[in-house]
């Protein structure tokens, strides 16, 4: 029997960067996953000479906060490599493109939202005076911690159409509602220009992966789903395939509660709507905010002279009512692609299903910690769950920097 201080079960972004702080703070770490290769979905997918990334590839805030000290712990490049990007949040009724160039934004914005144009080009000077404020230490950290982005918007007596603008990104990029939402972030959002990772999600994997093993951490991957033995109030072990492994503490990282499946494409070219950018937030219904569908587009695959392009396209769903098979999740893009269905050279959905279901034999109650890191059973005392999160890079390496923190 192999013994370690924590056990984690799930190499996912999350639990490959908790691992890697746990380790780096002198605990034996095993990390184990059923998959051939580390970091989860949000690493990707290849096939046919496509590489298909379910993750949101836009982040805001990487170089600050929670994940600031992560980098800054594991001796990573302090400032992450970031690249200009755009993106577009498509809600049912209209469509706005987000540029890196604030006045190129508010062109988008006076065409989509002309009765709202100038109350959104005040705002926009307010976040700027903020965002200087908080730089220069003008202000307290709590004033724009603690005071909320809701009471902002409330002022200005939005429309509720522009509201919903804000609240699909503010659930995209930081995992709260805009009534959540804390003015820092939202000061972020506006004045922040969106970015990239120049390497993309799979390299921030690759760095993770490098961190944890070079602190002496333990990777077992193509492990099946371990057996666990019925917990009472400490879980001691569990039964993988080849041996057992005893702890101290186990981690399972196990997919954010309300995603759904991702729907992998393989489509022609030539059904891309002209303009249409590389990430697109989309809204289907005003009625239903928490129903998004996060469509992201990869670079096109090099083909022989006479052969049409491929596009790589990944559609990534949240909200109960989640397609649950392709053609299905096919109709529900059908606003925002024409004829995808006509187009379609191959599709496949995936989820986490096992992961979920795995995660069920431990779960009895789900009992919040920082939002991010969570007990996973009321009775069972070192058992924490830490989630990956597919909208929102920031939120999966926040959630592993307070699971290490918590599981010591």
């Amino acid at each position: 029997m192999s013994r370690c201080d924590v056990a984690i079960i799930g190499a996912g972004l999350a639990g490959l960067a908790a691992g890697a702080l746990l380790a780096h703070a002198g605990k034996r770490v095993v990390l184990a996953d059923a998959e051939q290769a580390a970091g989860g979905i949000l690493a990707g997918h290849e096939e046919a000479g496509l590489l298909f990334n379910a993750g949101l590839p836009v982040v805001f805030g990487l170089g600050t906060g929670g994940v600031a000290r992560l980098r800054k712990t594991l001796g990573l490049s302090e400032e992450p490599r970031l690249l200009p990007a755009s993106y577009q949040v498509a809600l049912p009724d209209r469509r706005v493109t987000v540029l890196p160039e604030r006045e190129a934004t508010l062109e988008e914005l006076r065409r989509e939202f002309p009765r709202d144009i100038d109350s959104l080009a005040s705002l926009f000077r307010e976040m700027q005076d903020l965002a200087r404020a908080i730089e220069n230490r003008k202000i307290t950290s709590a004033f724009v911690r603690w005071r909320s982005a809701a009471g902002v918007l409330r002022k200005r007596r939005f429309s509720a159409q522009c509201i919903a603008y804000f609240d699909v990104q503010a659930r995209s990029f930081f995992g709260r509602t805009i009534e959540e939402l804390p003015l820092r972030e939202f000061v972020e959002l506006i004045d922040s220009r969106p970015a990239v990772l120049e390497g993309g999600i799979p390299e921030l994997v690759c760095e993770l992966r490098e961190a944890f093993e070079r602190r002496g951490g333990e990777l077992l991957l193509g492990e099946p789903w371990p057996v666990i033995a019925t917990p009472t109030k400490r879980l001691k072990e569990v039964q993988f395939s080849t041996q057992s492994l005893e702890a101290r503490s186990f981690l399972v990282n196990l997919p954010e509660a309300n995603q759904g499946p991702v729907l992998f494409l393989e489509t022609d070219a030539e059904v891309i709507p002209v303009g249409m950018q590389d990430a697109v937030l989309c809204l289907p219904d005003y009625a239903k905010p928490q129903a998004l569908t996060v469509i992201t587009l990869d670079q096109d695959r090099r083909t022989s002279a006479g052969e049409k392009g491929s596009r790589a396209l990944t559609a990534s769903f949240s909200g109960g009512s989640a397609p649950q098979d392709h053609e299905s999740a096919l109709r529900s893009l059908q606003n925002i692609m024409p004829f995808l269905d006509q187009f379609t050279v191959r599709s496949m959905v995936r989820g986490d299903e096992d992961r979920k279901t795995w995660g069920a034999a431990l779960q009895d109650a789900w009992v919040p910690y920082r939002r991010t890191a969570m007990r996973i059973n009321r009775s069972v005392r070192n058992v924490y769950a830490v989630p990956d999160q597919l909208l929102g890079i920031k939120l999966s390496l926040e959630a592993a920097v307070a699971a290490a923190a918590h599981v010591r």
